[in-house]
């Protein structure tokens, strides 16, 4: 199922424990409140583990598991065709209200333009009104990132060169129009209100991958998704970026290793022990 030359990102993310996957020690893990990751143990099903202590796991919709799950660039990754695929988390109860702080971080590669005109990365809201939150990325020739309705910054026109790239936003508690700080690759773009407005509204359905029940999906790749009930310092987007890269190797916690403890009883003697001794002698 996955490209043999999947290293070291795929060996590290192979041997995941399940049980505990969240190194709660590292600075990363503070305010993480969801975190869904494709993880090679788990593939091939309908389900995306949320690895944060949440467990809000999300349901692939309207795709094919044998075609879903895939590597990009050697790291694991959900594929969606851009046209009805999308991942199905439904509420959260995340207050995503204006006066709140919070942090999206995604990594993802475009396949090209979206054949709906806008590929959403990570959709908060379940209703296509004015308040709703969502994560986009234009179709535009340079592109667009948003927090619709919001705030909104030009991306590199290298964003669709089908390489994994780092989206992220934080959203400081309280910011106004043109006050989110948006980035790309771990570095900081210049943001524009572009005339958008605030939200209230807290717990609808998320998906990842599509706007509201099917629209403006991801034409592309999804490595990672990861929220926060906090701002990440520019700093810490970068550190997100690099963990994508190289597997989460401190961010994640392996499988335990048992090591039998085995007594003199136990060993099965080859030879007998008072011939042992005479060969010894």
């Amino acid at each position: 199922m996955y490209d043999i030359l999947a290293r070291p990102v795929y060996d590290s993310l192979l041997d995941v424990n399940i049980q505990n996957p969240l190194n709660l020690e590292h600075p990363l893990a503070q305010g993480l409140i969801g975190f869904w990751l494709p993880l090679p143990s788990l593939s091939g099903g309908l389900k995306l583990y949320d690895l944060s202590l949440y467990s809000r796991h999300g349901t692939l919709t309207n795709m094919d598991p044998a075609t879903a799950w895939t590597t990009i660039q050697n790291t694991p990754a959900i594929y969606l065709d851009g046209v009805d695929e999308s991942i199905y988390v439904g509420k959260t109860g995340i207050n995503w209200s204006q006066s709140n702080p919070f942090t999206i971080f995604v990594v993802a590669a475009a396949a090209g333009d979206p054949p709906t005109g806008y590929g959403t990365l990570v959709n908060a809201h379940s209703v296509a009104a004015a308040e709703t939150i969502v994560y986009l990325i234009a179709s535009s020739s340079t592109g667009r990132l948003h927090l619709w309705k919001h705030s909104e910054a030009s991306l590199p026109t290298t964003w669709k060169d089908g390489n994994l790239h780092s989206f992220s936003v934080s959203h400081p508690a309280g910011a106004n129009n043109g006050q989110d700080l948006l980035y790309y690759d771990g570095r900081p773009l210049a943001v524009s209100s572009g005339g958008h407005y605030g939200w209230t509204r807290t717990n609808d359905d998320m998906r990842i991958g599509s706007a509201v029940t099917t629209a403006h999906e991801w034409y592309g790749w999804i490595a990672a998704v990861m929220i926060y009930n906090r701002v990440l310092t520019a700093s810490e987007h970068q550190l997100c970026w690099d963990l994508v890269r190289s597997g989460f190797p401190a961010l994640l916690n392996r499988r335990p290793r048992f090591w039998p403890v085995v007594s003199e009883q136990a060993i099965p003697k080859m030879v007998p022990w008072h011939l042992f001794q005479q060969v010894s002698a």
